[in-house]
């Protein structure tokens, strides 16, 4: 069976997939008409963020995957395409089908954080195939959030978010959570108690937010409060948002940890606030 990783033959760079018995072949078409060859990169589900250079002529010509899989990434000037392939494994044990991804990058670089970020995106967009693909890419994304996330606020936070997201409806969970935010005590039991307000309106949540962060000396700096609640709420929009000035972010929003982690706790409580059974890192506010 053939997988085009994209629903149209007609984008110039693209990367097919053939499923045959248990072995998956991957196969990169360039369309591009560039004459210099594409920059073709692997991570593999273990390690989300470390890539590798792979040839492109074999890419061309194409190559079986080895299990688990991964991601595939092709660049050839301003085209993109990115592919997750889960690759058959042998063996129905749990293990087996598990992915435990690590992150061995230092996660109090910033640049690192942005690097992670950009991979996110690649990640997140990426066309999957093969079995247990979604399941596995969603557990590298989530793991991917949790290394920027940690890297910002602080490590201890990563565990608090894992804690609570395995019970994100128990009271005891909650309060952790809350307790974990730092700063005043205050700032976190109201944002806490009135956490709905920004899934109401953003826009109004938004300056709700910056008032209590002033007022509770945790931040004086409105664009800075509006970041941390993009950031923690649709990370993957930051880099379109906030071009050359990310960096500078990232390094500002590291010295004031409690304005992120509470923004965290609003996402956090607004994308669990269902009666499902199902959780989520990222809530569905709307920005304009």
């Amino acid at each position: 069976m053939l997988t085009s990783c994209h629903d149209s033959v007609r984008k110039g760079l693209r990367w097919i997939c053939r499923h045959t018995h248990r072995t998956a072949t991957v196969r990169l078409i360039d369309d591009t008409g560039f004459d210099s060859p594409p920059a073709v990169r692997f991570c593999t589900f273990q390690n989300p963020l470390d890539f590798t250079e792979l040839e492109p002529r074999l890419a061309f010509a194409g190559f079986p995957a080895e299990a688990p899989g991964g991601l595939f990434v092709a660049i050839q000037g301003a085209h993109t395409d990115a592919f997750v392939l889960s690759a058959p494994q042998t063996g129905n044990s749990l293990q087996v089908l598990l992915v435990n991804p690590r992150f061995l990058a230092p996660a109090d670089d910033v640049n690192n954080t942005a690097s992670a970020l950009r991979l996110l995106l690649l990640w997140s967009n990426a066309h999957v195939a093969g079995p247990l693909a979604t399941n596995r890419r969603d557990h590298v994304t989530r793991g991917i959030l949790g290394f920027v996330y940690g890297a910002l606020t602080g490590h201890d936070w990563s565990q608090v978010e894992g804690d609570y997201l395995a019970a994100p409806r128990a009271e005891h969970s909650q309060d952790r959570l809350t307790r974990s935010v730092g700063g005043p005590p205050a700032f976190a039991v109201i944002l806490r108690r009135d956490y709905r307000t920004i899934a109401e309106d953003t826009a109004t949540g938004e300056r709700w937010f910056a008032e209590l962060a002033e007022r509770y000396k945790v931040c004086s700096n409105p664009a800075l409060s509006s970041f941390a609640l993009r950031l923690a709420s649709c990370p993957s929009n930051v880099f379109a948002m906030y071009k050359e000035n990310l960096q500078t972010l990232f390094t500002e929003i590291k010295r004031v940890p409690t304005l992120l982690r509470g923004a965290r706790l609003l996402a956090l409580l607004s994308a669990n606030d269902t009666t499902d059974a199902t959780t989520s890192m990222l809530p569905s506010w709307t920005w304009r």
